[in-house]
């Protein structure tokens, strides 16, 4: 019994030792990393130390108030949180909870941290070309530099705030260039290429607008008018993706009921040639620049004219330059030829109505030049640095004749239309000067100050100079059938219009009754028969005309104003002159007969001196 009652006390002794022993200590558990406050992003490493007397089992994340069921067994503790699917700018408690061996736990104290992902999106690479030619496209962006870059992809639209359709997904970095084959540049279309991390942040480009540019407008040229053909020229297209030109002509200038005249493929055909054009005929041309994409760009419209020119100089630039302008005969179409800063004079046509000479004055230097009736092939023919002046053509067109002050006194010069051969014909002490070939070519007759002076004639090579009036005049000009010579001649300080025959006999003075005013500029009638001419005093002058005889003499302007610069169509039934009778030169046209005077040029600026295109 005894011994009963030890076992009974010892087993309670040893039963209660080991309930003073069971372990409910709790560990201690202390967040490292990161420091409360600090704004995070991406992954973030949460680090602790935890201890306890028995030894921690785990580590276990919270955040908010909730396990993340990340856990850590190992020291040194760290757990990852992925913060990419929180808001940015967000604040979240954290807190560690440390679990022992003996399953006691401990939660650390809380730290704050802020997510912020939009500062670590993959950096923005944008397209850096798109280019394309018949065949395919090629899109070409920036290469992505992010660490964590995972792909690329490549997006198209309709519109810019349109639904993004995926083209193209590319995983390999380097890879920066994607070719389309099938494309319509002709619709307007935006590209977008977007890079996306590992985290699957991903950051969009600007957008890439590709419409394909309508071809380069094409306008026409000046349209020549010869040998009943309107001449139609135009520029290269300068566009790569060229399809044709297509050339549309109509009767209106609003190209209703146009037709399509040519059409080509060929890019560096830019003339076309519409043949059987009558007298006085207008049409309307079109010009348009197609593209292989279908869009098209038109000129603006172009007129044909086979009605008479009229050359004329003109101030009315800005710079108020005088230059040489271009009309038709009945006042359309007025364009500019030439573009000089200083002064321009004396436009007259080539006798086949193709190109025009005219003087160029500057620096007390005058020169000869000449053009193409469209203001092309503008050329310098004299180029000397003495005055070269009084230039008229040979009746075929291949000579000038003109007077030179380049050996120091005026001497008459002869040279082909290119300016080459340039030959002093006269070369005489006194000035020889205002030159006129014969109808047939083979005579010029001059005025002179040599000694004895007067009215000369001269083989077209120079030789047989002969003087033909003893009496200083100026102006002399052939009858059109060249068996007279009309010029201006003074006496006791009076001027007078005299005529002669072409070898200087039956001299007669045709304006003897016209006393104490001033006949001036007289021209010839293409048929010979009449004789235009400015009358009157330095304030009022008059256009008159008389017959060849001086018979028949008749006021035709009789305006209160200068009327100056007459001079015949080569019909015969027009006059054109310049006038001041609207307190400014412009160019008036009017019938033989004085009737129906119309202000071709009507514009502020001053326009004078006109000359009619020759009608072969």
């Amino acid at each position: 019994m005894r011994y009963m009652l030890i076992i009974v006390i010892l087993f309670y002794y040893y039963s209660c030792e080991e309930l003073i022993n069971i372990d409910s200590e709790p560990p201690s558990v202390t967040i490292t990393s990161p420091q409360s406050g600090s704004t995070v992003s991406e992954i973030v490493n949460i680090t602790c130390v935890s201890t306890d007397n028995k030894g921690v089992e785990k580590v276990e994340l919270w955040i908010d108030g909730v396990s993340t069921g990340t856990t850590d067994k190992k020291e040194p503790y760290s757990m990852e949180w992925n913060t990419t699917t929180y808001e940015d700018r967000s604040s979240h408690t954290i807190t560690v909870r440390s679990h022992d061996v003996n399953d006691n736990k401990t939660d650390s104290d809380p730290i704050t941290l802020v997510v912020d992902n939009s500062t670590v999106h993959p950096a923005m690479v944008n397209i850096k070309s798109i280019t394309y030619n018949q065949t395919q496209m090629k899109i070409i962006w920036e290469k992505s530099k992010d660490g964590d870059f995972d792909y690329y992809e490549l997006f198209d639209s309709e519109t810019e705030s349109g639904i993004k359709s995926t083209i193209a997904r590319i995983t390999d970095q380097n890879d920066t260039t994607y070719i389309l084959n099938e494309f319509d540049p002709s619709q307007p279309t935006w590209y977008w290429i977007c890079v996306t991390d590992t985290f699957v942040f991903s950051t969009m480009s600007n957008g890439y607008l590709i419409m394909d540019n309508y071809p380069t407008r094409i306008e026409i040229n000046n349209i020549i008018y010869e040998n009943s053909s309107f001449i139609i020229t135009w520029s290269q297209s300068p566009d790569n993706d060229f399809a044709s030109y297509k050339l549309y002509e109509s009767q209106n200038e609003y190209m209703t009921e146009k037709a399509l005249i040519y059409q080509t493929n060929d890019k560096s055909s830019t003339e076309h040639v519409v043949t059987n054009i009558i007298v006085n005929e207008k049409k309307y041309y079109r010009l348009e620049n197609i593209d292989i994409w279908g869009l098209k760009t038109s000129s603006s419209v172009s007129i044909g004219s086979s009605l008479l020119k009229i050359v004329f100089i003109s101030e009315r630039a800005k710079d108020t330059n005088q230059n040489i302008y271009l009309m038709d005969v009945d006042g359309s179409l007025q364009s500019g030829l030439s573009n000089f800063s200083k002064y321009v004079d004396y436009p007259q046509f080539s006798p086949d109505g193709s190109k025009i000479i005219f003087y160029y004055s500057e620096n007390d230097n005058t020169e000869i030049f000449i053009m193409d009736i469209d203001g092309n092939n503008e050329s310098n023919l004299t180029n000397n640095s003495a005055r070269d002046e009084f230039a008229k053509f040979s009746p075929n067109g291949l000579k000038i004749v003109f007077g030179s002050l380049r050996d120091g006194n005026f001497e008459i010069y002869i040279m082909n239309v290119d300016g080459s051969n340039q030959t002093n014909l006269t070369r005489y002490e006194g000035d020889d000067f205002e030159p006129d070939f014969s109808p047939d070519g083979s005579k010029i007759i001059f005025a002179s100050h040599r000694n004895p002076g007067g009215i000369y004639i001269m083989n077209v090579d120079g030789s047989n100079q002969t003087q033909l009036s003893n009496i200083w005049g100026t102006a002399p000009q052939f009858s059109p059938d060249g068996s007279k010579i009309m010029f201006v001649q003074s006496k006791d300080g009076i001027y007078y219009i005299w005529i002669m025959n072409a070898d200087g006999s039956n001299q007669k003075n045709l304006t003897n009754d016209m006393l104490n005013r001033y006949p001036f500029q007289p021209r010839f009638s293409p048929d010979g028969a009449k004789i235009v001419f400015e009358y009157g005093n330095w304030n009022n002058r008059e256009i008159f005309i008389m017959d060849v005889d001086g018979d028949n003499k008749i006021n035709l302007t009789n305006s209160l104003e200068n009327d100056i610069n007459p001079e015949f169509s080569s019909d015969g039934l027009k006059i054109v002159f310049d006038s001041y009778r609207d307190h400014n030169n412009e160019i008036y046209i009017m019938n033989v007969d004085g009737s129906d005077q119309i202000n071709l040029t009507n514009n502020p600026a001053c326009d004078r001196n006109p000359r009619f295109q020759p009608r072969l």
